[in-house]
């Protein structure tokens, strides 16, 4: 399903015909992962006395380092964002998307509510031509999930993997 949502991702994003909207999407892409990344990596050490000493500071210099490089892609990303050329072509539409990170706008507008200018992912699946590999990808993440039912069998067979490598082959080759 990973692949699946990358390759919707990688066709709303990155096929974008307009120049400055697909910068701005790329530019909440971005922004949004590296803000939901901050959410998870701690600002403390969390792991003080579980880990062995030497450990625990790799650790610690990892979370830092991670930190502090998600810090300095957002100030990159604002950087461009200030410099967009949508911000004057209309302000409130241009604040409201680059408030909620909207990388998933449907239209460059003002809104109230993020789910009325938003596509789902079924639309997003439609947008590259594969809606009707959404149960696919549920195949997928069934399959890939690790509280899945489908984890209990413990010797999968030749036959399951074989099928979901030639989805996922038929995938990459839309890329």
């Amino acid at each position: 399903r990973m692949l699946g949502d990358s390759v919707a991702v990688f066709h709303l994003v990155y096929m974008e015909p307009d120049a400055n909207l697909r910068i701005l999407r790329h530019c909440l892409y971005v922004l949004d992962g590296c803000k939901k990344s901050l959410e998870v990596l701690p600002e403390e050490n969390i792991n003080k006395g579980t880990l062995p000493d030497d450990e625990l500071e790799d650790l610690n210099r990892q979370v830092k380092f991670n930190r502090e490089h998600r810090e300095r892609m957002i100030s990159e990303v604002q950087e461009m964002l200030d410099k967009s050329p949508l911000k004057n072509k209309d302000k409130d539409a241009f604040n409201k998307i680059v408030e909620d990170c909207n990388w998933k706008f449907k239209e460059f507008k003002n809104y109230r509510k993020i789910n009325t200018n938003q596509y789902k992912w079924k639309e997003l699946y439609d947008i590259m031509g594969r809606s009707k590999c959404i149960d696919v990808f549920s195949f997928f993440s069934q399959y890939a999930h690790g509280l899945s039912i489908s984890n209990l069998n413990a010797t999968p067979s030749q036959r399951v993997f074989d099928g979901i490598i030639g989805e996922g082959v038929a995938l990459l080759d839309l890329m």
